[in-house]
């Protein structure tokens, strides 16, 4: 009789065998499959690093820009985040009637040890929150009736070339109410103002331009900030405010010579000097009265705000004893009497600091110009 237990080992052999070879295979394809799941996380965080910093590079470089407006790189940093940042050639957009710098910034981030790298593109432009000067000192909407003392120093091409314009509305200018005289700027600084005026009590003139229903802007938030009279345009000025870094103030007693750049005010404004010609201010003044202090001195535009320019509530202007603003004074809304003994003055250098300052200008994203691929 033969014996089985020769098979019965053979068989257990093989099966130990077999599952020996299962288990070791098994062991090999896991460890493969965790070092492959080591490798993804690995660059996944190589990617991560080096996305995080070409983003920098383009947020250091916006900024860059914001603080000096003629800033074109290149900008590398090679310690903490890794990245090199340049520009293309600059490009103008239209907007409106002017044209907008557009910036094309080229981001290559790189992780720690070099081995990730991602490339990122962003298009910015450089848009300013003013829009436009106004070429009268005086710019009003649906009209004056100046009471008081006031002298008026015309911009000397307003009206076109050698054509001085004092005060310009789509209303009437009344000057019997007060003793107001409109001059040449030389005049003006001469203290001839009164003696060798253009326009003066019960003696109006051609400098200025009033019941100009024809060119008259019908808008003059858009005229002055780009923006239609409109919630959604004011909410607008309030999205340049936040940019600038600055929310909408209660008063103006907090402004004074060492401000500068652009403020919106709610409520009645009442003050002092504010700004420098070399560096001007853009004052909003919503649904308040202004009121400046005797002697004060404003450098820049202040623009008077109604919501409703018709509503039953009228706002005014007050510049006590002397109160001047060199570069314009506008109002979209009538103004009643505009009480006091005030100068307004128009000062080319004043204005033009307006257009180049970069406290009047922001860079912004191009929505949609975003991308990390060549």
């Amino acid at each position: 009789m033969i014996s089985s237990k020769p098979a019965a080992g053979f068989t257990t052999l093989t099966i130990t065998l077999i599952v020996v070879i299962l288990v070791t295979s098994l062991s090999l394809m896991t460890g493969k499959i965790l070092m492959g799941e080591q490798r993804v996380a690995a660059n996944e965080m190589r990617y991560r690093a080096a996305m995080a910093s070409a983003q920098a590079g383009l947020d250091e470089a916006m900024a860059r820009v914001g603080a000096d407006l003629t800033f074109r790189g290149p900008l590398t940093r090679n310690s903490g985040t890794f990245y090199s940042v340049t520009f293309g050639a600059d490009q103008q957009i239209p907007v409106g009637t002017g044209q907008l710098p557009l910036l094309s910034l080229r981001s290559v981030g790189t992780s720690e040890d070099g081995e990730g790298q991602v490339i990122l593109h962003q298009q910015v432009v450089i848009s300013d929150v003013v829009a436009g000067t106004p070429d009268a000192p005086l710019t009003v909407a649906a009209g004056m009736a100046v009471g008081g003392n006031f002298n008026v120093g015309a911009n000397p091409n307003g009206g076109g070339s050698g054509v001085p314009l004092s005060i310009w509305t789509n209303g009437n200018v009344d000057l019997t109410t007060g003793s107001g005289n409109t001059c040449g700027l030389q005049e003006y600084y001469d203290g001839n103002c009164s003696s060798a005026s253009y326009s003066s009590a019960g003696n109006k003139q051609a400098d200025i331009l009033d019941n100009d229903t024809v060119n008259f802007p019908s808008d003059l938030l858009k005229y002055v900030f780009g923006v239609p009279d409109t919630d959604e345009g004011m909410a607008q000025l309030e999205e340049r405010l936040a940019k600038l870094g600055r929310v909408p103030l209660t008063g103006c007693s907090s402004l004074n010579t060492s401000s500068s750049g652009f403020y919106i005010v709610d409520g009645n404004c009442s003050g002092g000097s504010m700004g420098s010609r070399e560096n001007p201010v853009v004052v909003l003044v919503r649904n308040g009265d202004l009121t400046i202090n005797a002697n004060s001195e404003i450098y820049g535009m202040v623009f008077t705000y109604d919501k409703v320019p018709g509503d039953v509530t009228t706002y005014d202007v007050k510049l006590n004893g002397g109160a001047t603003v060199y570069g314009a004074l506008i109002s979209n809304h009538k103004l009643g009497t505009a009480n006091g003994t005030y100068n307004a003055v128009y000062d080319a250098e004043t204005l033009q600091n307006i257009q180049d300052g970069k406290e009047f200008s922001y860079v912004a994203r191009v929505p949609g110009s975003w991308r990390d691929w060549d």
